[in-house]
């Protein structure tokens, strides 16, 4: 390992191949290190998922307005466009090796092993199988980088199931892609007051992010499909007849009738009063 200002640590960087690309996952770099006293890292943010496995030491971790402590065998993962600061324990100097990931896959994979931007730490999960994986791969970077992406996509693959297999939530999220998930989710929620920013922060990504998958893969906004929703709910329950315009707004996840009004003109062009008229 080479010395910096606040660590020794080595650093590898990739740059995916056409087949891991259209495979939807890949490693971005990874590296290992051992801190100094002053080591600090931060604030600011990166572009990708970032797995960090604590071997010794202890820090803490300060991302989404929370601050976790880091211990020796713990997990903790950076997400993308979120900023973070992170730093050891002077008197017990961490000693870590990361792996950043990115591609389609990533957040269901990410999810799939218990980790959310409001719960971005798994603890003690670092066991002997794991350990050597981690070590297999570490090696790997060494290997020739375009020979060896799908032997390193196969130790990255083993990681993420031995991680899983310790994940007493992993029903929670299922393999299937999770933006599907996420349309469920708004499918499910859109008649409270959901933001697409609630929805993002749900599936512990950044709202750009969030926005980007969705309309790629549904050739629509998030906010534009919440309000697709709520006003084809609206109208449906105008015609109704039964309900006031009042529960409506409430119903379909507007605070008060004013706003529920000027978003129901804007999005058909006449207010709900004239429909109930007609």
């Amino acid at each position: 390992m080479d010395s910096f200002t606040h660590e020794y640590a080595s650093h590898w960087y990739h740059n995916p191949t056409l087949t891991e690309k259209s495979g939807g996952l890949w490693i971005v770099r990874g590296g290992k290190n051992k801190a100094k006293p002053n080591y600090v890292v931060g604030p600011r943010f990166i572009n990708y998922f970032s797995l960090h496995f604590i071997f010794e030491g202890s820090g803490s971790l300060s991302f989404n307005n929370e601050t976790f402590h880091l211990n020796s065998g713990d997990l903790f993962c950076l997400f993308p466009q979120q900023s973070y600061i992170y730093n050891t324990d002077p008197e017990n100097l961490l000693h870590m090796q990361w792996i950043a990931i990115d591609g389609k896959q990533a957040p269901s994979l990410i999810f799939q092993i218990g980790l959310t931007a409001s719960k971005p730490i798994l603890r003690k999960v670092i066991t002997e199988d794991l350990l050597t994986e981690l070590n297999a791969l570490y090696a790997s970077f060494e290997l020739d980088d375009k020979k060896f992406a799908l032997h390193r996509l196969g130790h990255l693959f083993e990681i993420f199931h031995l991680l899983s297999l310790q994940n007493q939530e992993v029903d929670h999220f299922s393999s299937d892609d999770w933006i599907h998930q996420a349309k469920d989710y708004l499918n499910i929620h859109y008649t409270e007051n959901l933001s697409v920013e609630d929805a993002a922060q749900y599936f512990g990504v950044h709202r750009s992010y969030f926005s980007d998958c969705f309309k790629h893969t549904f050739n629509i906004s998030p906010k534009k499909y919440l309000v697709q929703l709520r006003m084809n709910k609206a109208y449906q329950m105008i015609e109704d007849e039964t309900y006031s315009f009042t529960e409506i707004a409430h119903s379909t996840g507007y605070s008060d009738i004013y706003s529920f009004s000027r978003a129901f003109k804007n999005y058909y062009g006449f207010s709900p009063r004239q429909v109930k008229e007609n």
